[in-house]
């Protein structure tokens, strides 16, 4: 004798009366409803409610209300969606960071094929993404590094090993030598083993360029004070031979 209206919250009831509307004149069995009972229950609590048509021995058409305790399945979904939105959220800003990052990234395969490159390295470089994907990582370095390069990507891969830097030498689309710190971080998968890199560019370009000047300076001085200490030399023994010199010229005239 209790109306289900007094056992449901009063936000659901209208929803279980459509339910049982659609179930008295049903053109096709109505689907499940998922209903919160927690207000009522006082706890976290979901129940599916399945509904069938019955006709009593009055005639007097009803219906079967068949109700399920769905809670820890909603709970699981819920959590599971959040999950999903948290992750959606993260790859998003971790997107965003590594395509504003000023330096360039860029993502190989265990075959040191390139499959991601960021911003920063389609500006460094002056290709653009997809010109740079799909290409082998030692198409961009320098003639004079290449060997270098090449032997570090013949070395057996080691889960252990910790980033180690080393400057390279490369060539950008408009044949430009440019120089960088590189910072590789091999990657590694609990089941397929070595799986790619990770490397980080830093542009040192204009350091080289400067400290390459700075070197050149700095032999142009170590040469004049070279010369100029042949010089002063050249003066000093001119000079100490001068001296015996004149003294024997004088007591050549005596």
């Amino acid at each position: 004798g209790v109306s289900l209206g007094d056992v449901f919250p009063a936000t659901e009831v209208a929803t279980l009366h459509k339910l049982v509307a659609r179930c008295v004149a049903p053109s096709k069995r109505p689907a499940p409803e998922v209903i919160d009972v927690s207000v009522s229950v006082g706890s976290q609590r979901f129940l599916e409610v399945m509904a069938s048509s019955l006709v009593d021995r009055t005639g007097q058409l009803g219906a079967t209300l068949i109700l399920q305790d769905v809670t820890a399945r909603i709970c699981a979904e819920q959590e599971r969606r959040e999950a999903e939105e948290a992750l959606r959220v993260s790859e998003r800003r971790y997107r965003e960071l590594v395509q504003t990052m000023s330096e360039a990234l860029v993502l190989t395969d265990n075959q040191h094929v390139i499959t991601y490159v960021n911003e920063s390295f389609c500006g460094m470089f002056g290709y653009s993404s997809e010109e740079a994907i799909g290409r082998h990582l030692l198409e961009f370095v320098h003639e004079e590094d290449k060997t270098v390069m090449s032997d570090r990507m013949s070395q057996a891969p080691d889960a252990g090993a910790g980033v180690k830097r080393y400057e390279t030498a490369w060539v950008t689309r408009d044949g430009r030598k440019i120089t960088t710190l590189t910072s590789p971080k091999r990657i590694f998968d609990p089941d397929a083993g070595y799986v790619g890199c990770l490397g980080i560019f830093t542009d040192i370009t204009e350091r080289k360029q400067v400290e390459e000047r700075e070197k050149k300076h700095m032999l142009e001085l170590a040469h004049v004070s070279r010369v100029t200490t042949m010089g002063e030399m050249s003066s000093q023994i001119a000079h100490e031979l001068a001296q015996p010199l004149t003294a024997i010229a004088g007591l050549s005239a005596g």
